[in-house]
């Protein structure tokens, strides 16, 4: 397969907002009905208990191996949420772009390279192109700024930028209990 390239604009982070990243950390786990559950973490969250970790936990210890192998797969896993501006279709205004560890730690790295700087700056910034190739767990990311310093096309989207807090909100209680019992 051919690699896909997206090529992208990071927005900053405007007002309350301490970062143009939301981190977060969610449990992933293919439902029997063939569906797929994601689950924030309470634990990564605030230390506070969470069940499935609990459930995790028990399901390693089983001896049993397909246990083994769901306990290892469906533990917390770092999901970053970006507003980006997608080149190919500026029209569209702000989107969500949602990534993993791999892409943020290189998106991070950039940032305090002082050869590099802040590619979110609306005035100052730089695009970023991002190289998919491969599937699955042969996936392979390469992060790579284009080194023209650019001002974004319109400063409107900074007011449109979508609200990255609804990502990662840990379920109440009863929803957690009806996710737990497909795993």
């Amino acid at each position: 397969a051919r690699p896909t390239p997206y090529t992208l604009r990071f927005l900053p982070a405007t007002g309350e907002e301490q970062s143009p990243f939301r981190l977060v950390f969610q449990h992933y786990w293919d439902k029997p009905d063939g569906s797929r559950s994601v689950v924030s973490c309470p634990m990564q969250v605030n230390k506070t208990f969470c069940g499935v970790c609990d459930r995790l936990k028990g399901l390693a210890m089983t001896g049993n191996p397909v246990d083994e192998k769901l306990a290892k797969k469906a533990q917390p896993k770092t999901r970053v949420y970006a507003n980006v501006i997608d080149l190919e279709n500026q029209e569209a205004g702000p989107q969500v772009f949602a990534f993993g560890k791999t892409i943020y730690d290189a998106l991070v790295a950039l940032r305090r390279n002082p050869h590099w700087g802040d590619f979110t700056d609306p005035e100052n910034g730089y695009e970023i192109q991002i190289t998919v190739k491969g599937s699955g767990i042969d996936t392979e990311y390469t992060v790579n700024p284009i080194p023209q310093r650019t001002m974004i096309a319109d400063f409107s989207w900074l007011d449109i930028k979508h609200d990255l807090n609804r990502f990662g909100t840990l379920l109440p209680p009863e929803e957690m209990e009806r996710a737990l019992m497909s795993l």
